[in-house]
């Protein structure tokens, strides 16, 4: 029998031929041509013909139709930055089985919904646009985003993140959803959810974005230790927002009050001990007035409560004669500017007039004497218990250091133009803070 004879290479394979070499070749660089244009818009097609409405759709199926918000749209500028610059086409979008209306039409439509209080019928619209095979990528962000305002909006925090956070993931280096995202984080009190968006984060960090983020998380910190009293999770927070913001007066605010709250829970009923941790109180609080320009108001709420505790103890004022110079050292006037000295003197009376607000003066026989102390003098405060004379020099009244806009209370935040720390305590005409 004749044997086949193949020819072979060195290694001993059978070589090709010019013909094979070449089809396998082309049949190769077809097929990758193929599937590389078509297969994103096949996988597009496949993802949104078969992602379930319930991916988007409200957990909660009582929905309030009472909307706390406006919905944000966009500047031109924002919207580029949102959308990559993609250049697309406007589509027909279908609104039910019997319409067909043009895609800019349906997010014109849920945002009169919206606008409205229909919260649902807004849902709807946007949960459609978001499972149709014919929405572009940069409208398919411009809901995702819209989408979770609307949720925000009425209340359905978790569902809101869950959708802003999809668009964060895409649009990783957008300001814009990072800022909605604190918002929805610190309405929440979401902290695990709002370092998670921050690990995302990759885009430029300027002062004002940093100290949103420091003061949503010293929200959050605030709640933890206003009703639960999560001492060691609100000074995790109160640190973190340091971290980010250095000069922030709000984390200055919070570390300094979890700090002497753990204090004074351990010396509960002890006078002597008293005086001490208020001398440090005033301390901290002397630090923060040097180092930032916030309001007297800032650390009032919290330093009547200190008073109040004190003027019920009813040996505070025999044991202050004990360790009076102990006090005084550690609260050292002569190392104090005078500018600082009144912004001390002016918490502590902002203090007073809180406590004059409340039923806890009527319970406290030695608030006169304990503030007289702290101010030298029993006169420096007789005018705090005439609380129109208070009102009418104007100790109640705050100034935006930025857009000179005026306000009634003190507030972190700007309501006019929304910038952090600016709202200014107006005390003297002659008072100013270098």
């Amino acid at each position: 029998m004749a044997r086949q004879i193949t020819s072979t290479g060195n290694d001993g394979l059978p070589m090709w031929d010019t013909f094979e070499a070449s089809f396998f070749v082309g049949a190769g660089l077809s097929v990758g041509i193929v599937l590389g244009i078509l297969f994103p818009s096949l996988w597009r097609t496949f993802r949104r013909r078969f992602r379930k409405s319930s991916h988007y759709a409200p957990n909660d199926k009582k929905l309030e139709n009472n909307l706390s918000v406006n919905l944000q749209i966009l500047t031109e500028n924002q919207e580029s930055i949102l959308l990559n610059n993609e250049e697309h086409e406007l589509g027909t979008f279908k609104h039910d089985k019997n319409s067909f209306i043009i895609l800019a039409e349906a997010f014109v439509l849920a945002r009169n919904y919206f606008q409205i209080g229909n919260a649902r019928e807004s849902i709807r619209i946007y949960i459609d646009i978001l499972t149709n095979e014919n929405v572009s990528k940069q409208e398919t962000h411009r809901a995702l985003f819209e989408l979770s305002q609307v949720y925000a909006s009425i209340g359905l925090q978790v569902r809101a993140f869950d959708t802003a956070i999809e668009l964060f993931r895409r649009v990783p280096k957008n300001s814009e959803v990072l800022e909605h995202i604190l918002k929805v984080c610190s309405t929440g009190y979401f902290p695990e959810k709002l370092y998670t968006a921050l690990s995302i984060y990759k885009g430029f960090l300027d002062t004002k974005l940093k100290l949103n983020i420091a003061h949503s998380l010293c929200k959050i910190g605030e709640m933890q230790f206003r009703e639960n009293e999560k001492l060691e999770k609100a000074i995790e927070l109160a640190r973190m927002a340091l971290r980010w913001e250095r000069n922030s007066a709000r984390a200055m605010m919070l570390l300094w009050q979890v700090t002497s709250y753990e204090l004074w829970q351990k010396i509960s009923h002890d006078p002597k001990m008293m005086w001490t941790a208020l001398a440090s109180d005033l301390e901290a609080l002397i630090e923060i007035y040097k180092n930032t320009n916030i309001s007297p108001a800032a650390g009032a709420n919290y330093l009547s409560i200190i008073i109040s505790k004190m003027s019920n103890e009813k040996e505070a004022i025999e044991s202050y004669a004990i360790v009076q110079n102990e006090f005084k050292r550690v609260l050292n006037k002569d190392k104090i500017d005078l500018n600082t000295q009144k912004y001390l003197w002016a918490s502590i009376f902002h203090a007073a007039l809180l406590i004059q607000n409340s039923p806890e003066l009527k319970k406290s026989r030695f608030l006169g004497d304990v503030l007289a102390i702290l101010g030298e003098s029993q006169s420096y405060f007789d005018f705090v218990f005439r609380q129109d004379e208070a009102a009418r020099i104007g100790y109640s009244s705050h100034k935006c250091g930025k857009c000179g806009s005026f306000f009634s209370s003190f507030a972190w935040k700007c309501l006019h133009c929304n910038a952090e720390e600016t709202l200014k305590l107006i005390i003297m005409p002659n008072f100013e803070h270098s």
